[in-house]
């Protein structure tokens, strides 16, 4: 280090010149401050570089949040099975037992479970899917059961009534 005034040499830790006495006090501290300044500075870019990976975080946290709904409506609407899909399921089975008496009620309620367990993301898919499958069949056979029993019984009343009306003639 040279003193400003003269340009002599100082030792290091030097106060004043030896040569002309300048004090060099005032460039100690000036680098002083000048690296505290350069430390702020660095200290500052440090911080908004923090704020600017927080907010990145967060970005992303939110982002995830919105892309993956499937997770986040897990914990909120999966709360059980559907009832109606359920109930649907079970008036299906009663149905098969009862010559087909609730199997009406049972597709109903388990179209309408159907139709909640896509929006709610509920259980229960399975139930209702099951109930309307089992109550189509069975209301299917109830069906062609009924149709057999109108044309059996149809034919069945001519044959009597043509064989009644020929005993009247002989």
């Amino acid at each position: 280090m040279y003193c400003k005034n003269c340009g002599n040499k100082l030792n290091d830790g030097a106060k004043f010149c030896a040569k002309c006495g300048n004090k060099v006090e005032q460039e100690n501290s000036e680098k002083t401050e000048n690296v505290a300044l350069a430390s702020e500075v660095k200290l500052n870019e440090q911080k908004e570089n923090v704020k600017i990976d927080a907010q990145a975080i967060n970005q992303n946290v939110v982002q995830n949040s919105v892309n993956n709904p499937v997770n986040n409506n897990t914990a909120i609407n999966k709360t059980g099975t559907n009832v109606f899909a359920l109930i649907g399921f079970i008036l299906s089975l009663v149905g098969i037992l009862s010559c087909g008496s609730t199997t009406i009620f049972g597709l109903v309620l388990s179209i309408v479970g159907l139709t909640q367990v896509n929006k709610t993301k509920e259980s229960g898919k399975g139930f209702a899917i099951a109930g309307i499958s089992i109550s189509s069949v069975v209301v299917f056979l109830w069906i062609l059961f009924f149709i057999i029993g109108i044309i059996s019984n149809t034919s069945t009343s001519s044959y009597n009534y043509g064989i009644s009306a020929m005993m009247m003639f002989k």
